[in-house]
């Protein structure tokens, strides 16, 4: 599990607002929260994206 911060997305079939928000750790994949919006549920999708581990930061 990753104890840091990563972002989640959604949209919701209902309203059609696209949300996003962070949580900690990498197992929310799948898990249903209400719409920030209008409160229907939506599904949480990992949003990861790339990340760069060990670069030099020059």
């Amino acid at each position: 599990m990753n104890d840091e911060p990563v972002l989640y997305s959604y949209r919701c079939a209902a309203c059609g607002r696209r949300g996003s928000i962070h949580l900690i750790g990498d197992d929310h994949e799948g898990e249903t929260m209400a719409c920030q919006s209008c409160g229907a549920p939506v599904t949480l999708e990992w949003d990861g994206g790339v990340t760069l581990d060990g670069l030099s930061k020059c």
